[in-house]
């Protein structure tokens, strides 16, 4: 009943969001992954920026600005189907499956909670201000954490195939899913060695689809990884709110990513020397365990948008199942704090104001949790 239930739900969604009347922005971050898409149909190489602006000249606003794909071919060729459509259609589409994909990761991160918990955890999730601005612009790290929540989830379930889905979905971002990917494939490799198989099936058919599409798909990707590192709106990122850069923004004037790198270096070993030194408490408590790995990735990559920080979501389903009172002063912080800087300093302040959720979140996971009545399910 259930299945038969979020099938016809998930029909209704996707007829709404494609024939409905509503205006949604279709020359957001979401006309990068439509182009890669539209590309898909026409035969456009998915790193041949020179094709697809030919392609899209047609399309896009006069001079409108086409982004590059740099992203691993199985995200494009896993959303095919936006090629299909108008541009417009295309953003609705992409706004309801981001939407989808937030309020499955948010029960699957609550279910042992109560009912009216979840349902408010939900409607929570949508008043946080990196949501709206990933729900608005159309990002694409939205998968990463439907990753990680299927990943958990899988892992209390002790379902081989959710838990290796997770794992998988969280290649969909590297830059975002990274420390994730690591630690859970080796928590994986420990304490799951059937979900092992089942990811490496996955993960060989994703990179077999890849290869048939292009061959020579690593050497372009890398290119265009390249291409990408030399823009100069990536070398000073007035955009980037990941915590060293808003570090360097505050000491140097401007964020500097090439800095904030080596200051993300010197984070990076400071957590892979906390880890091993506390290994042997998280090994065994893998829910801890991924929710550091997605708060860290705030630390680590300079590289980072202030709709990346949907992140946070993880670790905070967290630290409240385990400290009720504390989750919710975290909640109240991460909600109101990015609001407060956006409205006070724009996107300088709303930089700050995520790092400082981050380092709060961060300090949080370090603590050992104490379980002061935890949500029981209802």
């Amino acid at each position: 009943m259930r299945v038969t239930i979020i099938f016809v739900v998930g029909l209704a969604l996707i007829a709404g969001a494609v024939w409905l009347p509503v205006h949604v922005p279709p020359w957001g971050d979401v006309v990068m992954l439509y182009t890669a898409a539209r590309g898909l149909r026409e035969g456009v190489n998915l790193y041949d920026p020179a094709g697809q602006s030919a392609m899209m000249q047609a399309v896009l606003p006069q001079g409108a600005e086409l982004p590059l794909y740099v992203y691993p071919p199985w995200y494009a060729l896993g959303v095919f189907f936006l090629g299909w459509l108008s541009p417009e259609q295309a953003a609705r589409l992409w706004l309801a499956l981001n939407g989808a994909m937030l309020v499955a990761s948010i029960l699957l991160l609550t279910e042992s909670w109560p009912d009216f918990r979840r349902v408010l955890s939900v409607a929570f999730s949508f008043l946080l201000l990196p949501v709206l601005g990933l729900l608005w612009v159309g990002q694409f790290a939205m998968p990463v954490l439907l990753g990680g929540a299927l990943f958990l989830s899988g892992a209390r379930r002790q379902s081989p195939w959710r838990t290796a889905a997770g794992l998988l979905l969280m290649t969909f971002k590297p830059h975002v899913g990274a420390l994730m990917l690591a630690l859970g494939g080796l928590w994986l490799l420990r304490e799951a060695r059937r979900a092992v198989w089942f990811a490496l099936v996955g993960g060989a058919a994703m990179l077999a689809v890849s290869f048939l599409y292009d061959p020579r798909w690593p050497w372009h990707y890398l290119a265009a990884l390249r291409g990408f590192g030399n823009l100069s709106t990536f070398v000073i990122c007035d955009l980037c709110a990941g915590v060293s850069t808003s570090l360097v923004r505050l000491v140097a004037g401007q964020p500097d990513t090439s800095l904030a790198g080596w200051i993300g270096a010197g984070f990076f070993a400071a957590l892979c020397g906390w880890l091993l030194w506390e290994r042997t408490r998280l090994r065994d408590d893998l829910p801890r365990l991924l929710a550091i790995s997605a708060t860290a990735i705030l630390f680590v990559n300079p590289y980072l948008m202030n709709y990346d920080f949907i992140m946070l979501l993880l670790p905070l389903a967290y630290v409240t199942s385990h400290s009720p009172k504390k989750g919710l002063l975290i909640a109240a912080g991460l909600f109101l704090l990015p609001w407060l800087g956006l409205i006070l300093g724009q996107r300088v302040g709303l930089a700050f104001a995520l790092a400082v959720c981050a380092l709060t979140m961060m300090v949080a996971l370090v603590i050992p949790q104490n379980r002061e009545a935890a949500p029981t399910p209802a």
